[in-house]
């Protein structure tokens, strides 16, 4: 959860009750953010930011009851950040509370391209207590993690592989680099799929081993994608 600054709530219920109150005279008057009023409910939506923060732009329900008690909600629900390019990460990334959805590249064995001291599987939890926080090192200890552009171009060519990963932003972010071309470290991820890339291009869930065979014999997979 989001939580919502004291005084923004006071604001939404100031707005919220201005909006209630023209209702009950019989007038559909503009309140700035106020939209979808009715006799027991309105939406009041966040500025957006220029920080482009995850919850820019977002829409708070605001209820009113049968004894005209206008409830605000103090949080907002978190969300999640798929992040599928590099703007995704610098720009968005630091600024996010909840769920990330990121992707790392490894060798065809499921280990980092750079520090193999990891072996990736679907479905386990990985953890670097000593990540390196220095958003000034552009490549540190931690686990690095990227947006999903970055990883099909920056894969190894001979069997590389793509795993879909998640965390929890802020707590499980170690730095952005300052410099960051998509690439970022974390304190801990969960591995949640395998991804592979069409010829087309296209990223789609990998069929395993089994299916990468079946496909080479039918011709359709390279000979270092099995």
């Amino acid at each position: 959860m989001h939580a919502l600054a004291p005084d923004l709530v006071e604001k939404i219920e100031r707005r919220a009750r201005k909006a209630f109150r023209t209702l009950d005279k019989g007038r559909k008057d503009h309140v700035h953010r106020i939209s979808d009023l009715t006799a027991t409910s309105c939406t009041y939506r966040l500025p957006h930011k220029t920080s482009r923060s995850a919850y820019s732009g977002a829409k708070v329900t605001v209820t009113r009851g049968d004894d005209g008690a206008i409830v605000v909600p103090t949080a907002l629900p978190a969300t999640k950040l798929d992040l599928l390019s590099k703007s995704d990460v610098t720009s968005l990334l630091k600024d996010h509370v909840g769920t990330v959805r990121a992707y790392k590249a490894t060798k065809k064995d499921g280990t980092g391209t750079q520090y193999p001291s990891i072996t990736y599987e679907v479905g386990k939890a990985y953890e670097e207590k000593k990540a390196v926080t220095d958003e000034g090192l552009d490549c540190a200890a931690g686990i690095n993690l990227a947006d999903l552009e970055w990883v099909k171009k920056e894969r190894p060519k001979d069997g590389g592989r793509i795993f879909a990963v998640e965390f929890e932003a802020p707590d499980d972010l170690a730095a952005v680099p300052t410099r960051s071309d998509g690439k970022f470290r974390a304190f801990r991820c969960k591995v949640v799929e395998e991804l592979e890339v069409d010829a087309s291009g296209d990223v789609k869930p990998a069929r395993g081993i089994i299916g990468r065979l079946k496909d080479k014999l039918m011709g359709k997979t390279p000979d270092d994608q099995v």
